[in-house]
């Protein structure tokens, strides 16, 4: 057992949330738990903000460069303990890199793989894990640095209200196909926080980054919306209406403090800081 796995068991105590929900779909086929028209409670008190000529070309400039570099950092995660996969994104935040996807793509699991469009791939360590809604998000920092990639800056937005029917995109895995780019709009935000995307999504999309044209993170791609109507005892999925896990759920403070466990635990173990 290397060092690297062998910290698992002193990682498990900085782990937060709460169980995977059993009813939550497999990673490569997002999930709709929780996430039905019913259960759906629009805010009504967003507003559209007013948008210039200008800046709209400004913003359609500055999307393009983001996309660019959300293909740069899309990377796989590999669930070999479920046979599932979702999508992540590679980061560099306090001297770490790390990768961002949703909670249930490791679905409670400490290690992944995470693998480049290259085909190059690392060992990943779940460092922080938290399903308890709205949030589906997960951490994973990896063992060795993916050369082939270029990790993004993390940055949050902070204030999602004012982001209705702002333009975003990510870059996802779904299905057969790597790194699609795809854009979309803020369409809403509900009750429970859950930011609500005008575009498409589909299975091993989970766990994709969405961002807005300043780069920053609107949030994880969790769930696509599923209509259960009173006419027709089937459900109805409806693609482009994606649910998010929001990105200021994130506690940039609480990651810098397990990160700084974590490269404790490195350096207890021998094996130098990440």
């Amino acid at each position: 057992m290397t060092r690297f796995f062998s910290l698992l068991l002193a990682t498990g105590l900085i782990l937060s949330g709460c169980e995977v929900s059993q009813t939550q779909a497999e990673a490569t086929v997002v999930p709709s738990d929780a996430t039905t028209v019913e259960d759906a409670q629009p805010i009504t008190n967003a507003t559209v903000p007013e948008v210039l000529p200008e800046e709209v070309a400004w913003g359609q400039r500055r999307i393009k460069k983001i996309a660019d570099k959300t293909r740069e950092a899309v990377v796989e995660i590999h669930n070999h303990q479920r046979g599932v996969r979702g999508t992540g994104t590679y980061f560099k935040f306090k001297d770490h890199h790390i990768v961002l996807t949703a909670a249930h793509v490791v679905d409670g699991y400490n290690v992944m793989e995470v693998r480049a469009p290259s085909g190059e791939s690392t060992p990943a360590l779940v460092v922080l894990f938290d399903n308890s809604r709205p949030s589906d998000l997960a951490v994973l920092v990896v063992k060795e640095e993916l050369l082939t990639r270029q990790p993004m800056k993390l940055k949050l937005r902070e204030q999602i209200h004012d982001a209705i029917a702002e333009e975003v995109v990510y870059t996802g895995d779904p299905g057969h196909h790597r790194q699609m780019t795809i854009f979309g709009n803020i369409a809403g935000v509900q009750q429970d926080g859950s930011v609500i995307m005008h575009s498409y999504a589909w299975g091993g999309a989970s766990g994709s980054s969405v961002f807005d044209n300043k780069g920053r993170l609107v949030g994880i791609l969790k769930a696509v919306d599923v209509n259960r109507s009173r006419m027709s005892p089937f459900p109805q999925i409806t693609e482009d209406m994606v649910w998010l896990s929001p990105g200021w759920l994130l506690n940039l403070e609480d990651l810098e403090k397990i990160l700084k466990i974590y490269e404790l635990m490195i350096e207890l173990e021998g094996g130098g800081s990440q």
